[in-house]
């Protein structure tokens, strides 16, 4: 997903990664946006933040609420692998749609 390496790259986490949040306009360009048709990306940056570090180096946060559960029982991680999860169990889930 090239927007999360886009956000990631610019040290931000957008840390509500989920179906609903998660946008395909395969006909036309998204409302005057600069996003070419048939490319997913994503919406609602509420709960986005900006970290001093980048993925890798950034230490773990405290996990916000969130639409899918925790792997383990995990409530601190790095907020770059826990976008990264959720990129996983959103591909999932579309897959199975």
């Amino acid at each position: 997903m090239q927007c999360i390496v886009y956000l990631h790259s610019r040290h931000i986490a957008h840390l509500d990664i989920c179906l609903d949040n998660f946008v395909y306009d395969y006909k036309t360009d998204a409302s005057g946006c600069r996003i070419p048709p048939g490319y997913p990306y994503f919406i609602d940056f509420e709960t986005s933040q900006e970290f001093p570090f980048g993925p890798g180096r950034q230490p773990a946060i405290e996990l916000p609420l969130y639409q899918y559960p925790k792997p383990d029982g995990l409530n601190h991680l790095d907020p770059y692998s826990w976008d990264m999860y959720c990129v996983g169990v959103l591909s999932n889930s579309v897959v199975q749609v």
